[in-house]
């Protein structure tokens, strides 16, 4: 199934690996898909976050696939870096937030 929904975000000063695992898991487990057959495949950049042993490790535990895009193309991963930029123009920058 694919789909253009977000379904986890992480939002900090930070954005380690084991924070993305933390938002991995949580997003498998709203779209139930811990223990199924399927194999989710996950797109992403090649942050230092993504290409961590830790994150390695919970797509070996999770099984799922991952397709890093080449680097710097963001192009190959347009959505998502449109996403960013509409909530950075739209939210982030005419708000002013006292906590995440």
């Amino acid at each position: 199934m694919f789909d253009r929904n977000v379904i986890a975000y992480h939002l900090g000063l930070t954005c380690k690996a084991t924070q993305i695992v933390l938002k991995l898991e949580e997003t498998l487990k709203s779209r139930t898909l811990l223990g199924k057959d399927k194999i989710p495949v996950v797109r992403t950049d090649n942050g230092p976050q993504f290409v961590s042993k830790v994150f390695e490790d919970a797509l070996k535990k999770y099984n799922i696939v991952c397709e890093r895009i080449p680097v710097a193309t963001p192009n190959m991963n347009a959505h998502i870096e449109a996403f960013h930029s509409i909530l950075e123009a739209e939210c982030y920058a005419i708000h002013e937030f006292t906590s995440f």
